[in-house]
């Protein structure tokens, strides 16, 4: 991995579907997911960064420094698991990206966030440049 790389995670296929076209290959950006689905699309579009997880991780080394994380929200059991692991793998400040605006800011912060971003857009190309 490179230096000042972005992770973003991407928990669920309907997920990527939704963000598929608004990444692009540029290097910097490195992905988490837990679907196998998931770490395939993004295979075929020529991603080769792909951190996939097994369910049964605490930890993973991220390698170098990542400048932020940007975990797209599928659920928030989803959300709580991963923010687990990647608090673990790294200091990098968390944002979440979610639809749900049930949940208020302060509950994504003491799992972890730094910001969220409640939004009804899939576009998240603005947050990985």
């Amino acid at each position: 991995m490179k230096k000042a790389c972005f992770l973003l995670c991407i928990p669920s296929y309907q997920v990527l579907i939704g963000v598929a076209g608004h990444i692009e290959r540029n290097g910097s950006l490195v992905f988490l997911t837990g679907d196998h689905r998931v770490h395939y699309g993004l295979q075929s579009k020529g991603f080769t960064d792909i951190f996939l997880l097994d369910g049964q991780e605490t930890y993973i080394d991220l390698g170098e420094e990542l400048e932020k994380i940007v975990l797209i929200e599928d659920s928030l059991a989803d959300t709580c698991s991963l923010l687990k692991i990647v608090r673990a793998s790294s200091k990098a400040p968390i944002i979440v990206i979610t639809k749900n605006k049930q949940y208020p800011l302060n509950l994504y912060q003491s799992i972890g966030a730094k910001q969220v971003i409640y939004t009804n857009s899939n576009n998240v190309s603005f947050l990985i440049h």
